[in-house]
């Protein structure tokens, strides 16, 4: 091992020792933020999507994606920060359009969402399994009094409020679609109760407080940040137009309590209108200031009677700038709690290594999941000697996915880098994650190749580097003396 020089004239072996032998981070877990891909205006790639998302523990915050307009779509991908992409069609549209975001590869070794195992049909990614086996043992099991239970609602494919219901309640695919009879799961476990809703009969006023298929997607996720201005309120449109029932999708994907509202079928969904506004103005964060409004999202062509709400009302337009980032954010989540961890850092190697347990599953990593993923994000990750050569900080830029993966981790399609920390998509039976640190040189030249510009090191440079590493960090660079000139001082003084 290289040796330190000392101006004192000792001879000290050189160090590789960090501040700290181990780091407390905190951990997190959350589902899978799936993108779902679908072709403009096919309403079976729509369908599709949404009965698909009911099966994913935090499925109803999966955005869908129309790819036939790139900006709208590029600035849905960015904005709800999806970690894959998936096509709801085998079309060269979908897979082109997937194609430009090689820094979100398919995380899973499966390309399917659902394969057998060997207990028969598992999902690939975090599903509805989990939420509702704790329902069942927290609301259920052993509680011959619990009147707990769950709704599974149905429809005609002929209601024209079809695809309304299907956003607002959710519903199964079917078995023979995927292999997998989720419906009939939640109707033996979760007491499931079937109701007809039939397109004569008015909405139940209840019926919004019902757990239905939406709503068990969102048992026990705790909001990382509140959901940045996301207006509460009633979306109003025609319940057939696909453009409607995709923006209802996505703004409702964001965090947003919305309810729709389609004045053709008034008299249907009154009563359901005034029960959902009546719970809002209940529940509202901020009665006094701007937020006491109701939010009417609206496409611009849309006729508005504000007569038929109560209260205060804003009208909110919906277009396609309104997904730039500077309105509608949507809110990052995870499964139940945080929790503090110490993590060890290996000092005996070149480059540090950073051992992380996985405590605390908020899931059930039975060994039959061992094919399911979950999002493990673990932060802040630092600690290492500010003279080092190395670091464990990963900069919030997405297109290094693939380049901390690489580097940092076994696989690179399994990381996702997050404000803060880092993202590792891993199987339920984990128990620990190793990290190795990055270069800062190659941290630095990744960072400017994102940008185009190419950066290496000058000779002048690397002379320099490998001097202030010879003496130990810059602080022993002090024997040389090196006079600071200042500039500014008259010359000859």
């Amino acid at each position: 091992m290289p040796h330190r020089y000392d101006p004192r004239g000792n001879s000290k072996r050189k160090r590789y020792h960090l501040h700290m032998p181990t780091l407390s981070l905190k951990v997190s877990y959350r589902p899978i933020r799936m993108g779902w891909c679908i072709r403009n205006e096919n309403w079976e790639d729509l369908r599709k999507a949404l009965r698909l998302t009911q099966t994913l523990w935090g499925g109803c915050y999966n955005p869908v994606i129309p790819v036939d307009d790139p900006g709208l779509a590029t600035a849905l991908v960015e904005l709800f920060r999806v970690d894959a992409l998936y096509p709801l069609a085998d079309d060269n549209q979908l897979h082109n359009f997937i194609a430009q975001f090689p820094w979100l590869p398919w995380p899973s070794f499966y390309k399917e969402l659902f394969i057998q195992g060997s207990h028969g049909t598992i999902a690939t990614f975090l599903d509805i399994y989990h939420p509702a086996r704790h329902l069942f043992e927290e609301r259920i099991k052993g509680q011959s009094d619990s009147n707990f239970s769950t709704t599974l609602y149905d429809w005609g494919v002929d209601d024209p409020l079809a695809d309304v219901f299907l956003c607002t309640f959710g519903q199964y695919p079917s078995k023979d679609e995927i292999s997998k009879d989720y419906a009939g799961f939640v109707e033996k476990n979760l007491r499931g109760i079937r109701i007809q809703l039939k397109a004569a009969d008015e909405l139940d006023p209840k019926a919004f407080k019902a757990i239905t298929p939406a709503a068990l997607t969102t048992h026990m996720l705790n909001w990382e940040v509140p959901p940045d201005q996301a207006y509460p309120g009633v979306y109003i449109g025609d319940g057939k137009n696909c453009e409607d029932i995709l923006n209802f999708w996505n703004i409702r994907a964001t965090g947003a309590a919305v309810f729709f509202f389609d004045p053709a079928h008034e008299v249907r969904l009154r009563k359901f209108k005034d029960a959902f506004l009546e719970e809002l103005a209940r529940t509202r964060a901020d009665p006094v200031g701007w937020r006491d409004h109701v939010a009417l999202w609206t496409l611009l062509a849309t006729k508005l009677d504000h007569g038929q709400f109560r209260g205060k009302t804003v009208r909110c337009q919906v277009s396609k700038g309104m997904w730039n980032g500077h309105n509608l954010k949507p809110a990052r989540f995870y499964i139940n709690n945080k929790y503090s961890t110490l993590a060890s850092v290996d000092e005996d190697r070149q480059e540090p290594k950073l051992s992380v347990q996985l405590l605390e599953k908020p899931f059930f990593a039975e060994p039959e999941f061992h094919n399911q993923e979950v999002v493990a994000t673990i932060w802040p990750i630092g600690g290492l000697d500010e003279q080092s050569e190395f670091t464990f900080e990963t900069p919030f830029i997405p297109r290094l996915n693939l380049f901390y993966g690489r580097r940092m981790y076994r696989e690179s399609n399994k990381v996702r880098v997050e404000t803060p920390g880092l993202a590792i998509i891993n199987s339920v039976t984990s128990d620990h994650v190793s990290l190795r640190s990055l270069s800062k040189r190659e941290l630095m030249a990744s960072i400017f190749d994102v940008f185009g510009v190419r950066a290496e090191p000058s000779k002048p440079g690397r002379i320099a580097s490998r001097l202030i590493h010879q003496m130990g960090g810059i602080q022993g660079c002090r024997v040389f003396k090196i006079p600071v000139i200042d500039w500014l001082s008259p010359i000859g003084v």
